[in-house]
């Protein structure tokens, strides 16, 4: 567990709430997978997955607004830095997140779109 994460912290009921969300047995070696297929393809485009999670959020059509959180100022740098990274996603890139993480809802909405509509009136 990294120094200073959430699951780091020593309130038990805050632990066992992550671990229930995040370690569930039945669904942990999918996920596993999962990360490990964003890992490769972040390290494929020179950034972290925490950017490329950013960046994936900031570019889908699924999303009116990004709210970016952080607790460290470092994550805030980092954060930044995902602006940079969503210019990278191409649509094959964004096919290749979908392909690895299996889970696309179907929406015929684009939320981004509307957002945008509403703004310019």
């Amino acid at each position: 567990v990294p120094e200073g994460s959430r699951l780091a912290m020593d309130d038990p009921n805050l632990k066992r709430l992550y671990q229930r969300m995040f370690f569930d047995p039945k669904i942990h070696q999918e996920r596993i997978k999962a990360l490990k297929g964003l890992g490769e393809l972040a390290k494929k485009l020179g950034c972290s997955q925490a950017q490329l999670a950013l960046a994936w959020v900031i570019k889908s059509k699924d999303v009116s607004t990004a709210i970016f959180g952080a607790t460290r100022i470092e994550q805030i740098e980092d954060n930044i830095k995902a602006l940079e990274v969503q210019k990278l996603l191409t649509p094959e890139i964004l096919q290749e997140v979908e392909a690895i993480l299996g889970n696309r809802p179907e929406t015929e909405f684009n939320w981004k779109a509307y957002t945008q509509f509403v703004q310019r009136r």
